[in-house]
């Protein structure tokens, strides 16, 4: 197969099998970027249509098909195309939290008139984040093509494992609201998720994400920008 040495390279990063490429668009056949770049535009629908073929096919036995629909279906294919279309970047970091932990321990066992007993690791969490966006503002900021879109408000979103997949509601102008207040929005938008009546308007307009995987032992790990 000739392929130039940035479509291979784009093409090992993708995950992306080059014999799938029938013909190049260089001179002679060769295989350029912009010819991966298109066939990775075309993968996950390829994938979609060879499904059927495939579960019979190659996997004998009892299969169970689970459909995806509705907004799993779209969630599903809005991950896809993120991890096909944007640059992926991890970094990790680890900080004692005794003081924290301590912190809230302190809260569960106030006075119920302080009403701060309810507060959880992700409320302080968020209201952490909250506090650090207001100091670092570039962190509260989308690049847009040739533009950085940096935001003077701070829409805090937080995910959500809902029965229909993962929702991400949105805090509105969470840098003028206190802990009691983060947490109090936090668990009306998950109550309002898991009952399915969460509001389309509630699921847009963040500015920064908080995904916290801690509840289920996991200490670390790479997330998908939405």
């Amino acid at each position: 197969i000739i392929i130039s040495p940035k479509a291979r390279s784009l093409a090992k990063r993708k995950g992306l099998d080059i014999s799938k490429i029938n013909q190049g668009s260089g001179p002679g056949g060769r295989i350029i970027e912009n010819d991966v770049k298109e066939r990775l535009q075309t993968y996950s629908q390829d994938m979609i249509s060879t499904k059927d073929t495939l579960s019979k096919e190659y996997f004998p036995g009892p299969i169970r098909e689970i459909p995806v629909r509705g907004i799993r279906g779209v969630i599903a294919k809005n991950m896809l195309r993120s991890l096909q279309t944007t640059a992926q970047l991890t970094l990790n970091s680890s900080a004692y939290a005794s003081n924290l932990l301590s912190y809230r321990q302190k809260l569960k066992n106030g006075s119920m008139e302080t009403g701060l007993q309810e507060i959880t690791i992700n409320d302080i969490m968020m209201y952490i984040t909250i506090k650090t966006l207001l100091k670092f503002k570039a962190l509260n900021a989308y690049f847009l093509n040739d533009k950085i879109l940096e935001f003077e408000r701070i829409h805090l979103s937080f995910a959500v494992d809902a029965p229909q997949g993962l929702v991400v509601p949105v805090i509105r102008n969470a840098h003028l609201l206190s802990l009691e207040e983060i947490s109090k929005e936090a668990r009306r938008l998950s109550n309002a998720c898991l009952k399915g009546t969460i509001q389309p308007d509630e699921l847009t307009g963040g500015t920064f994400t908080v995904t916290n995987l801690g509840s289920l032992g996991i200490a670390s790990f790479t997330p998908i920008l939405n």
